[in-house]
């Protein structure tokens, strides 16, 4: 892990600042540590007491779950500008609700709890933001759990896809390409592994994508859709 030193101009506007003055946002930035990470490094735990929260300024963080039997399962990809760690604004024994894990080479800002926590004080529209952020998320997972009483496996792995592809692709010339994995895949659209595989092999025939290893390239996103 490489920390820097602060530079607001690092971060282009994330949600979690929306709406401060340039000033007020140095200040929040200036309480924050920039901290550089390789890819498999854990940033936060599962369980363990929530004493940072971060935005991410630069790569892509895995963020996932435990079950009780000890499985790992995907909840959400965050990509730069994303924040996660917000139990951290709140005081006393609060517990991370999931592990980030970066996937590649990331840049990230950090504030310890109690940085986080007098920012909010002073800046009160910093808190606003954080519970935007909060009601985001929440929003997105009563969305997946309406998608998997309301969909079909078909439409939930589509619209994963397509929605994966909009938020962290990268356009090349062939369409748009994403590194996941079927384990992954399947993870965030709520499937079985088994669909996943079979409609992704059906929709490749079709020439709507290829999939190889770790990686998706996205070549007619609507067909997907229809």
């Amino acid at each position: 892990m490489t920390t820097k030193t602060s530079d607001p101009r690092a971060v282009l506007s994330p949600p979690l600042l929306a709406g401060l003055t340039e000033a007020d946002t140095r200040a929040v930035l200036a309480a924050a540590a920039v901290r550089e990470y390789p890819a498999g490094a854990i940033l936060c735990r599962q369980g363990e007491p929530a004493s940072a929260m971060f935005v991410l300024d630069d790569g892509r963080v895995r963020f996932s779950r435990a079950t009780v039997q000890g499985r790992d399962v995907l909840l959400r990809w965050l990509c730069p500008g994303e924040c996660f760690g917000l139990a951290s604004l709140v005081p006393g024994a609060v517990e991370y609700m999931g592990t980030a894990l970066t996937a590649v080479r990331s840049r990230v800002w950090t504030w310890e709890s109690a940085a986080i926590r007098s920012a909010a004080r002073t800046h009160p529209r910093l808190a606003e933001n954080a519970l935007r952020i909060a009601l985001h998320y929440l929003e997105e997972f009563g969305e997946r759990h309406v998608s998997l009483l309301s969909r079909t496996a078909e439409q939930r792995l589509a619209r994963t896809v397509t929605h994966l592809g909009a938020t962290a692709g990268r356009v090349l010339p062939g369409g748009v390409e994403v590194d996941i994995s079927n384990h992954d895949l399947a993870a965030l659209a709520d499937v079985g592994m088994f669909t996943a595989s079979r409609q992704l092999q059906r929709w490749e025939r079709d020439g709507h994508l290829v999939k190889t290893r770790g990686r998706l390239l996205i070549r007619h996103p609507e067909a997907l859709l229809s």
